[in-house]
């Protein structure tokens, strides 16, 4: 909320603060549940989450000191990829290995597994889209829900693949997609595949942001693509 930078990494998480130059660190000695961060959140209220690999799911209290919540206290599995909010406030954590987890912010824990409609326990992002639609991308394929009810979409409705490591909107409300075999863009009736031939620098793609101009942004196993919605440009050592 003051122009901070946070940051995940294998060593804890690390601060930016460009007020003061200064670079705060913080790891499991001010209480984060692993020091292996997989993502840093802002959720509604302007706190930071930290989501851990074998850790649970890290909160920051804002006087150096982080809550570390697990398994133990309600959350699905301790191995979080990603965290979303929806627009009631409540935070949903995405596990690998045991479905998805939804907290109200007062101990009120849910849990959304395989047999709930999920594609697949193997959970690896978390998303929010324009219309307050939960999208999670699993091992299997992703997963919408609307609330109430859940719709599933695999290789047999057109993806590129099921493993989905990220989701993004475009500003036409398309659902991007990033697999280990190309990105596929959802207008809500078709999927479409792009891949290395269409201008993608890779194939595999980890993450999908959109920029505060529309364009969406992937990073692959080989560089940065850009895709403005009608060409692509990739940025990698090079540049």
């Amino acid at each position: 909320n003051n122009a901070d930078l946070w940051f995940g990494t294998d060593a804890g998480v690390i601060k930016y603060e460009p007020a003061n130059q200064l670079w705060p660190r913080y790891n499991t000695n001010n209480g984060i549940g692993n020091n292996f961060i997989y993502k840093v959140f802002k959720s509604q209220d302007g706190t930071i989450w930290a989501a851990t690999n074998g850790g649970g799911v890290s909160k920051f209290n804002n006087n150096n000191t982080w809550t570390t919540y697990k398994q133990s206290n309600g959350l699905a599995g301790n191995i979080v990829r990603d965290i979303t909010q929806d627009n009631s406030g409540n935070l949903w954590f995405a596990t690998y290995g045991n479905g998805v987890s939804k907290f109200n912010g007062n101990n009120t824990w849910t849990t959304y597994t395989y047999a709930d409609g999920l594609a697949g326990n193997l959970v690896y992002s978390a998303f929010k889209d324009n219309t307050n639609n939960l999208w999670f991308g699993t091992a299997f394929g992703v997963s919408k829900f609307n609330g109430s009810s859940w719709t599933t979409y695999s290789v047999t409705d057109g993806l590129p693949s099921n493993t989905i490591t990220s989701v993004s909107q475009d500003n036409n409300g398309n659902i991007w997609v990033g697999t280990n075999a190309g990105a596929g863009r959802f207008n809500g009736t078709v999927w479409q595949t792009f891949t290395t031939s269409d201008g993608l620098s890779d194939n595999m793609i980890y993450s999908i942001t959109k920029d505060l101009m529309g364009k969406m942004w992937f990073a692959t196993k080989n560089g940065a693509s850009g895709f403005d919605g009608s060409a692509w440009s990739i940025y990698d050592t090079t540049n």
